[in-house]
């Protein structure tokens, strides 16, 4: 369920034509692109079965350009989600709130910055404290283009 004042912004957002200024606000704010683009799909369903079929359309492109399934100059994102990043994030959804994966998510971006770390996943776990539960399905979401070192044995 969406918080009152998200859906506010989102409703705001649809009456400006103006859903790309609600995605940059919403990264502003520490929202990762899987994130965003699961509010929207969400808000969408909701616009869907209250047959607004014109809001509607316009949240369906909006995912396009928010997902990367369009051409180049119209992403919102340089990363083109996959479906596997988008399932694993709603399955982290279920069992941890949306601002625990944010937090996690900035932490490891925080990390990542820094290119003289080359630890393995076991010593970034450590680090940033993640939970062995917790991060199963966070390696494939957070950061589709952090590749930490492999352990040596």
């Amino acid at each position: 369920m969406l918080k009152s004042d998200l859906r506010g912004r989102f409703e705001n957002a649809l009456l400006a034509h103006d859903l790309k200024g609600l995605v940059d606000e919403l990264k502003r704010e520490g929202l990762t692109q899987v994130a965003i683009y699961c509010i929207l799909d969400d808000l969408r369903l909701e616009v869907d079965s209250q047959n607004r079929g014109i809001d509607e359309e316009q949240v369906a492109d909006a995912l396009d350009f928010v997902c990367g399934f369009c051409s180049p100059d119209k992403c919102w994102f340089h990363h083109t989600l996959s479906d596997d990043e988008i399932t694993i994030h709603r399955q982290m959804l279920e069992t941890t709130d949306l601002a625990t994966i944010t937090g996690i998510e900035a932490r490891l971006r925080r990390f990542e910055a820094d290119p003289s770390n080359v630890w393995t996943w076991e010593q970034i776990e450590e680090r940033l404290g993640l939970e062995q539960e917790t991060n199963k399905g966070l390696r494939r979401v957070l950061s589709p283009t952090f590749r930490p070192q492999s352990r040596s044995t």
